[in-house]
């Protein structure tokens, strides 16, 4: 016997080599190990590579796999079948090429060329939008040339989709035809922005709902009950009526009492002696008597109060959550105290309302608590009309009941208090729904401009306050500046207060994120909306995730990219970041209004066309960065490489690619 090749038993020579004579001794016939075939007709580097063969052995130590020169870990092994990882990070970025694929196993090697694809190849039709999402140290995407077009326009995001700056990742953005990657140079450009005049108007200061200081106090709020445990069993240990209850009868009109204003500290508070000026079926508002406008301010305090009865309460507990969810728990009234004190002013500077929910625990467990659902605003300033702060107070309140809506349903469903972005951010989108009660206020994916909600907010065209104004003016600071991150800021990471402006854009940063999930990731606002809010999704990004049926990392990058197709020049795909607002109608407008402040085109971008190109290495942390490609494929491809590194392991970074044309 003979053995041949790669050890199968084969006729080489010879009679006996093919058959014993009769009455010899049987010998077993013992396969040998060998590879067969590779089982994919391409190799595609980050997938798993299966090679068939027989008798291959069952420790993946004796075997050895190496492409284009790289050892590739054994993923599984059988006697007939042997899978391997690739990994896209172990190849460099190229079109389809041949390379060597060498396997080595006891006895025997088996070697081929094969072609290995690195690249993601995507074809996109107009208005559509692909995402490299996940960890990963490279990504490679093959634009292939469009059917039927001579020139495309795309816009790309590099996107942190971690979200926060404690791990920022450093990415640089290669590009080349068909070919190498190494060395290459290129023209890379600005997108050019519109030219504006001189600026001839002074927009009105967007003041968040409460300053810099709001969000830091949501947060201290959040520390304080998340140390004082569930507020059911506070109150069932306290055994106590609740304040309210305690009365003698509920508040009317003129009455004067005696509450905290609780601002650093649960446990102690600013004593303030006030008069109801309001008492109606879900409000009490009560009035500072040592404020400068004591006395003279009766009637606009009756509009806060009849409208919140009227119009807010009932939008609230049908759309967002109830600010009464802990009433009865509490022995309250059945209303929302408003309590509008010279504090604010005067130890709170730039805030215009702000809530405390040690207020919804009983004093035995915070000494300053008013046992009670509350709300602090502030009093006219010295400058300002009893018209200009009812302007200004209105959608204030409306922010802060719906903080206390917050509160009040996760308290009461014990479930932890949500991160001070999205805090915010779903109180933003209150406000919103608030401007949708006034005509052409808009509506669910209703694709509002700007004539009939900002514009008509800042003419005074009817009685409406300022609401959506400065969800824009703080979305186009936010969208200026040069990088964009996904989660809103809202306060200083040191605990300071950040800028009015800043705020502001904070809020509006996490409005719009909100907006979009709402518009393009949920078939029924409401539901979705009353899930965040009540904590019922989760906590932050998570919690959005959640609503929207997506991955983390899916919808940050889905969320960078409809901003970078919004704010591209020239764009006319449908990935647009919210289909309840004409975005780019509103920019277009504020800026006509006031020329030389704000700008049409406020996201900044950087433009290349076909071919080579680098652009410069930067740093995202927790950002998304953009360029716009444009010109004509000529019928080839057109690689994009994003080379990034991250300071930690949780870093994460997402490609995506948007056709706008």
């Amino acid at each position: 016997m003979l053995a041949c090749g790669l050890g199968v038993l084969q006729a080489c020579s010879g009679a006996d080599a093919v058959a014993p004579r009769e009455g010899d001794a049987k010998s077993p016939v013992l396969a040998v190990a060998r590879i067969s075939r590779v089982a994919a007709d391409t190799v595609q580097a980050g997938s798993v590579l299966t090679l068939e063969g027989e008798a291959l052995p069952a420790v993946p130590s004796e075997i050895t796999v190496k492409l284009d020169g790289v050892a590739l870990a054994v993923r599984t092994v059988t006697s007939t079948r042997l899978e391997v990882d690739v990994p896209a990070s172990a190849f460099p970025c190229r079109s389809v090429r041949m390379v060597s694929l060498r396997v080595t196993i006891p006895a025997a090697n088996y070697a081929a060329e094969v072609p290995l694809r690195v690249a993601t190849q995507v074809q996109l039709a107009a208005g559509e939008s692909f995402a490299l999402t996940g960890a990963r140290a490279a990504a490679c995407i093959e634009l292939s040339a469009p059917t039927g077009a001579a020139s495309a326009r795309y816009v790309v995001a590099m996107v942190n989709t971690l979200g926060n700056e404690a791990s920022p990742a450093t990415v640089e953005l290669r590009g080349v035809g068909t070919g190498a990657l190494d060395g290459v140079t290129g023209t890379v450009t600005a997108v050019p922005q519109a030219l504006v005049a001189p600026a001839v108007a002074s927009p009105p200061v967007p003041v968040p709902t409460g300053g810099g200081r709001h969000g830091a106090s949501l947060e201290t709020s959040r520390q304080a009950v998340n140390a004082a445990g569930s507020a059911l069993q506070a109150w069932q240990r306290a055994g106590v009526p609740g304040r309210l209850t305690a009365l003698a009868r509920p508040l009317q009109v003129g009455d004067t009492t005696t509450l905290k204003a609780l601002s650093s500290s649960c446990h102690a508070g600013r004593t303030v002696r006030s008069r109801v000026v309001y008492a109606g079926t879900r409000a009490v508002v009560l009035e500072d008597v040592a404020s400068p406008s004591a006395g003279g301010m009766d009637t606009h305090y009756r509009q806060i109060g009849e409208e919140f009865d009227r119009v807010v309460y009932p939008l609230l507990e049908r759309q967002v959550g109830n600010p009464l969810a802990m009433n009865s728990t509490m022995g309250g009234d059945g209303r929302v105290t408003m309590l509008f004190t010279r504090f604010v002013n005067d130890s709170l500077p730039g805030t215009a309302g702000y809530v405390s929910a040690c207020n919804f625990y009983p004093r035995g467990t915070f000494a300053g608590s008013n046992q009670d659902e509350l709300l602090y605003g502030r009093v006219p300033g010295a400058y300002e009309t009893p018209d200009e702060w009812r302007r200004a107070m209105r959608a204030t309140v409306v922010h802060e009941a719906k903080h206390l809506a917050s509160f009040a349903e996760r308290l009461a469903g014990g479930v932890t208090f949500e991160e001070p972005w999205l805090e915010e951010a779903t109180a933003r989108v209150a406000e919103e729904l608030y401007a949708r009660t006034f005509q052409g206020g808009g509506g669910w994916q209703q694709a509002v401009g700007f004539a009939s909600s900002v514009g008509c907010e800042l003419t005074q065209c009817d009685d409406r306050p300022l609401i959506m104004w400065k969800h824009f003016s703080g979305l186009h600071s936010w969208l200026r500046a040069a990088s964009v991150q996904p989660v809103g800021q809202v306060s200083a990471s040191n605990g300071a207060a950040l800028s009015a402006t800043a705020a502001n854009a904070g809020y509006s940063s996490g409005w719009a994120l909100v907006r979009w999930v709402l518009d393009s990731r949920t078939t029924n606002e409401t539901t979705a909306l009353r899930a965040l809010v009540s904590g019922q999704a989760g906590l932050g990004v998570k919690a959005l995730a959640t609503v929207a049926a997506q991955s983390e990392d899916d919808l940050l990058a889905g969320w960078a990219i409809s901003l970078g197709v919004q704010g591209d020049v020239g764009g006319s795909g449908n990935a647009t970041s919210t289909s309840s607002w004409q975005v780019g109608d509103i920019l277009r407008g504020m800026s006509s209004m006031f020329p030389g402040v704000f700008s049409a085109r406020p996201l900044p971008m950087t433009g290349v066309t076909f071919g080579a190109f680098a652009l410069p290495r930067q740093a995202l942390t927790g950002t998304a960065s953009y360029a716009v490609l444009d010109g004509s494929l000529s019928g080839a491809t057109q690689l994009l490489e994003l080379q990034s590194s991250g300071s930690g392991p949780s870093a994460r970074v997402a490609l995506v690619v948007a056709r706008t044309r």
